[in-house]
């Protein structure tokens, strides 16, 4: 049987993909006509988009099936959002279109049922809703009259509006078409915009069918120029403080030796210091170091947990693991919507010991590691604390009671350093952060014993879930506390 893999279109690695939803009357006066018009307009909607195209539907009978045949005969991909189970829905099925409609689901990427909640008007607002929800584009083929019952495409309609959601609507009577709510020029993506500068020569090679091969390799180039473009903004605070503190006690100096070749320096020399911050502040940003490095580490930690549930967890499931950042679906969700092929047939708990092993002990490692990372850091600056303090203190005693001119200076410079190690302890947020490292340390190892106890694939699926909105519960956390901290 022909699959979607053998016709689809090549997908750059990291372009956008516009997913271009479909709701229209079961009533089709002339589906020969309808049929031309949407492969017309594949075309209109490619030449309006920066990047590629995929088609969403619940493929009721009537005008459903045939965006989603001429999805398939425009080379896009098609993902079916079906409003109940599949064997229920195909039942609804006409014998004229029943070999059309499995032909459809078995050449869909995705196909998503859930269970039937509710009537079946309920469930088909619902799904005409969830379509909506997860569309970037809406076609609509609509006679253009009020709804006339629960779950009819006007109301789908009504909804797209409200949300100003770029929509074409082919009349039913006339196949007229309208643009609404599309800007004046292309629609772009803003992600794919900011990495496909770093994806280059790999953006320009596309992926293999229904392989996760470029997905594979999408991660490793985010995390790859996660690393290269790193700002070290934590770095640039603490660089900013020690200059700052090491100009004041270069005027310090000057003013204790004032004669002499230092005193005619140090001015040029502390000048030299406080503009050597500026030129790294600019420099930063003006290479948009910190936003770069910010779009793709957060980017590869979403599709290092695309990757990693692969084979645990249903599309539709995954894709839901992006609900948080809603600005990288156009990017990830071909990796939620694709399986990544393990070497071998395995079952749920061979899948569920790779998952235990390659994500959350990995993980677990991460956090336990950072942790110790900064312990050592506090110990440190705590030490350098207590010494500058100490011999601030010495210096002083010294110099008001015994007269030692020598330390005149060290009585200046020696708190100065102590303020710095204080403000260095603050700007790098040392104590919140290793007790957040611990606190997930423990939850991971907590997370890995339940893990290997589970022996349902269901529960399983469940926990993976639950475990995987955990972990991007941090990188949405984290991401939010870096641009606090870079605003600053």
């Amino acid at each position: 049987m022909e699959t979607a893999g053998d016709i689809e279109r090549p997908r750059r690695i990291g372009s956008a993909v516009w997913r271009v939803g479909f709701s229209g009357h079961r009533q089709v006066t002339d589906e020969v006509r309808l049929a031309a018009k949407l492969d017309t307009l594949w075309g209109e909607l490619a030449q309006r988009v920066e990047g590629t195209l995929e088609g969403c539907t619940g493929l009721a009978e009537g005008a459903d099936i045939l965006f989603a045949e001429s999805t398939v005969r425009a080379g896009w991909p098609l993902q079916l959002r079906l409003p109940y189970p599949l064997g229920l829905f195909r039942e609804e099925m006409g014998e004229g279109v029943l070999a059309r409609f499995d032909r459809l689901v078995a050449m869909a990427t995705a196909v998503d049922a859930p269970e039937m909640q509710g009537d079946r008007n309920s469930a088909y607002h619902q799904g005409g809703i969830d379509v909506l929800d997860h569309a970037d584009i809406m076609v609509f083929f609509w006679d253009g009259a009020p709804e006339r019952g629960h779950g009819g495409t006007a109301q789908i309609v009504r909804a797209a509006r409200a949300r100003k959601t770029p929509l074409v609507w082919v009349h039913a009577h006339s196949l007229a078409v309208t643009f609404e709510n599309f800007p004046s020029g292309v629609l772009r993506d803003a992600i794919a915009g900011k990495i496909a500068p770093l994806l280059h020569p790999l953006s320009k090679r596309p992926t293999e069918g229904k392989g996760m091969n470029g997905a594979a390799d999408l991660f490793q180039v985010l995390d790859e120029a996660a690393s290269q473009s790193a700002p070290r903004h934590r770095f640039i605070a603490a660089y900013n403080i020690i200059v700052h503190v090491v100009a004041i006690i270069v005027g310090v100096l000057a003013l204790a030796y004032a004669s002499g070749f230092w005193g005619a320096s140090a001015g040029y020399v502390k000048l030299a210091l406080i503009l050597s911050t500026l030129v790294f502040y600019f420099y930063a940003k003006y290479r948009k170091l910190h936003y770069v490095w910010l779009t793709c580490r957060t980017g590869a930690e979403l599709a290092r947990s695309l990757l990693a549930t692969a084979n645990l967890l249903r599309p539709s499931e995954r894709e839901s693991l992006l609900d948080p950042f809603s600005e990288y679906r156009r990017v990830l969700r071909p990796l939620a919507a694709t399986p990544y092929p393990i070497e071998g047939e395995r079952n749920f708990l061979e899948y569920r010991d790779h998952y235990v092993a390659t994500r959350i002990e990995e993980q677990r490692c991460y956090f336990e590691r950072s942790a110790k990372r900064l312990f050592l850091q506090k110990r440190v600056l705590a030490g350098a604390f207590m010494v500058f303090s100490f011999g601030g203190l010495a210096c002083a005693l010294s110099y008001l009671f015994l007269g030692w001119g020598g330390f005149k200076v060290l009585v200046v410079v020696l708190p100065l350093l102590s303020m710095m190690v204080i403000s260095l302890s603050a700007a790098l947020d040392i104590d919140r952060r290793r007790e957040r490292f611990r606190d997930m340390a423990v939850m991971t190892e907590a997370a890995a014993q339940r893990l290997r106890g589970v022996e349902d694939a269901a529960v399983l699926r469940r926990e993976v879930l639950r475990q995987e909105r955990l972990l991007l519960q941090e990188v949405a956390e984290w991401t939010q506390q870096t641009r606090h901290l870079h605003i600053h």
